[in-house]
């Protein structure tokens, strides 16, 4: 299950389900995502990182963990 907030994101072909919503600027739309997950995994950084720490501490296993992505936020990319 994928969600994004582009009806055509190439990996909604392959998913089971695509929620089709904002991940970055509604916690209310990722914990609902996150409630049909058995495991919840991210590959963008841009993400809520409270909202993470609320599905942790409700046992959701989150990949990466929500001080992960803190630590990602934080540190300026440098680019060569």
């Amino acid at each position: 299950m994928v969600l994004d907030p582009s009806e055509n994101f190439p990996a909604s072909a392959l998913a089971y389900d695509h929620m089709v919503d904002s991940f970055d600027d509604d916690s209310a739309t990722v914990q609902e995502f996150a409630k049909r997950c058995g495991v919840f995994t991210v590959e963008i950084e841009h993400i809520d990182v409270a909202t993470l720490e609320k599905l942790e501490q409700q046992g959701l296993d989150c990949e990466p963990k929500a001080s992960t992505i803190q630590i990602i936020q934080v540190i300026p990319c440098i680019c060569f």
